[in-house]
């Protein structure tokens, strides 16, 4: 009977490690949790980083391989190779060994401390990696005469190093590091026992979970109900904006914020692209009239795709109704800023003679816009500037072209004459006035005349303007240049992408980026040796090196849209083949 009831008891203490063993971050994490992040496969992402064709490329760079010949980094090979010796594996077999089963990171509402969670391979490993450390630390600071820097105690048969500003304990293949004495207990009760409140039995955190698509290298969850509780973000959340520009970028994912429960991040890694999702809860409801600017009626509203253009270096399409936001500009921001926006509304009134800025001029177009910036080719130029400019676009569509064609023309005529006499006064060169129309498309452009004496070569940064006004049918561009407006004007638009519902998108292409200062090589390199006080050698080096950089990226890009239940935004870089 003795017997029967001894191997009863073993077999439910052996159950009870197995329980224990098997539970999850988020079983040990407490239900208080406000923030909470993870990497499911550390060796996947150390293998990625280790292999990835942009580290080969960088171990080829000059800059890269003096590195290796520094006095720090050789300190740091040095102790790599003593605790290698001691471990009797490499650091990169340890580190797989020690993070194989996740690394977890999480941010307490209740205590404010903070915790990491490391899933080792094995328990044996984990002791032996952890035992290592302690026993090299140890033994320096008794080299040193030093008292012992880790002291040690046991909490409910687990042992706890404290490390200072951190804690660390050990359970069963768990690593935990956490800065306050009362998360700790918390999470060592947790894994210790069954029952009680923890993230995992949490709802919300596991919507978010289940709203995570494919599989991410790493991501994240934020309680948004939660830190608005702590007053987190009151200023932006809470009170009337107190900048315009913030406004527009910002101001319907504020807005959205104010009601949402949870945020959400994704990230993932491969070899040809780096790609952030980041996600929360949506509702065109939560946002009401009074921001419809920013995404329309019912949350409807989509950015134009960009129109194509030669060289491009970067492409933002956006929607917003800037004229209905300027005339709900006292619901939307703070008393000083409408004192400014008055100020300016009444010098912009009498610009545009006499007619209302926000509903005559702002309300004459479409919400849908977008901006281009393209490289200049100045092959076939009769006049070059010194220092080269990209050129820049403004892309809109009127509501009543019949109507407004004639009006807009006229004032930027007249903008162009005021152009003139304040340069003239400052001794710019003058801009001479030219209209052409052919095919349907009617184009106002002004070009600088270049003044007797000067280097048509080397002309000054002026030159690299040809500002313009472009009309054809409901299609309105203002350019820099005349070339990029004639060449806008007559581009075929692109298709919008059919299942998304996209507010704002940017395109950046490094390739142009690279050539525009490719342009401008040699007024870089003698600025880098002005600065920074290089010798011509020095500095055209430094200059490679950022065109090596460049050369690594193919192009980047962000897009904010809106789906049925959610506002996600994505970033994502694509890399060189």
């Amino acid at each position: 009977m003795r017997a029967t009831s001894s191997l009863l008891l073993l077999t439910l203490l052996v159950g009870q490690s197995l329980q224990a063993a098997e539970k999850t971050a988020a079983d040990i994490l407490p239900a208080s949790t406000i923030a909470y992040a993870e990497i499911t496969d550390p060796k996947a992402l150390l293998k990625g980083i280790l292999k990835h064709p942009a580290r080969q490329k960088l171990e080829k760079l000059d800059e890269y391989k003096q590195l290796f010949e520094s006095r720090n980094y050789k300190q740091m090979r040095t102790l790599i190779t003593v605790l290698q010796f001691q471990l009797g594996m490499t650091w990169q077999t340890a580190v797989e060994r020690l993070t194989a089963g996740g690394i977890y990171a999480a941010v307490d509402g209740e205590t404010n401390g903070f915790a990491v969670l490391v899933r080792a391979s094995d328990k044996e490993n984990l002791e032996k990696i952890k035992d290592t450390l302690i026993k090299l630390n140890r033994a320096d600071a008794k080299k040193k005469g030093n008292k012992d820097p880790i002291p040690e105690k046991k909490y409910r048969g687990l042992m706890a190093y404290d490390l200072g500003q951190l804690k660390l304990a050990t359970m069963d293949r768990w690593l935990l590091l956490v800065n306050k004495n009362d998360l700790a207990k918390r999470l060592l009760d947790n894994y210790l026992d069954d029952g009680g409140k923890r993230l995992a039995s949490n709802a919300q955190f596991k919507q978010a979970r289940q709203s995570i698509k494919g599989k991410p290298t790493a991501w994240s969850y934020v309680d948004v109900v939660a830190l608005r509780k702590a007053g987190a973000g009151n200023g932006a959340l809470k009170g009337k904006a107190d900048d315009a520009g913030s406004e527009v970028l910002f101001g319907g994912i504020l807005g959205t914020l104010k009601k949402s429960p949870y945020a959400t991040s994704s990230f993932y890694f491969s070899a040809n692209e780096l790609r952030l999702n980041l996600s929360t809860p949506f509702d065109a409801k939560w946002i009401g009239e009074t921001r419809e600017y920013f995404f329309g009626k019912n949350g409807k509203g989509k950015a134009p795709a960009a129109l194509p253009a030669k060289n491009t270096l970067m492409t933002i399409a956006a929607y917003r109704d800037l004229s209905q936001m300027w005339l709900r500009a006292s619901d939307l921001f703070d008393k000083n800023t409408n004192e400014e926006l008055a100020k300016a509304d009444s010098t912009l009134t009498t610009l545009f003679s006499g007619r209302d800025f926000g509903e005559d001029i702002l309300g004459a177009f479409h919400p849908d816009m977008q901006i281009i910036l393209t490289r200049q080719d100045f092959s076939k130029a009769k006049v070059v500037p010194a220092i080269k400019l990209p050129a820049g676009a403004l892309v809109l569509r009127l509501k009543n072209p019949k109507k407004n064609t004639g009006e807009l023309r006229r004032i930027f005529q007249s903008l162009v004459g005021f152009l003139n006499i304040a340069g003239a006064q400052e001794g710019q060169p003058q801009l001479d006035l030219d209209i052409d129309k052919k095919d349907g498309v009617q184009v106002v452009s002004a070009t600088y005349v270049l003044e007797e004496g000067e280097d048509k070569k080397k002309a000054r940064i002026n030159f690299n303007f040809s500002p313009s006004i472009a009309f054809v049918g409901d299609r309105v561009v203002l350019a820099s240049t005349k070339a990029l407006a004639e060449e806008l004007a007559t581009a075929k638009a692109p298709k919008s992408p059919p299942n998304k519902v996209v507010n704002v998108e940017t395109v950046t292409y490094f390739k142009a980026i690279k050539d525009i200062l490719n342009d401008n090589r040699g007024q870089l390199i003698a600025q880098t040796m002005l600065s920074d006080g290089k010798n011509r050698k020095e500095a055209a080096q430094q200059i490679d090196l950022i065109f090596a950089a460049i050369n690594m990226f193919r192009d980047a890009s962000f897009q904010l849209f809106t789906t049925k239940k959610s506002l996600e935004a994505e970033i994502k870089v694509r890399l060189a083949d």
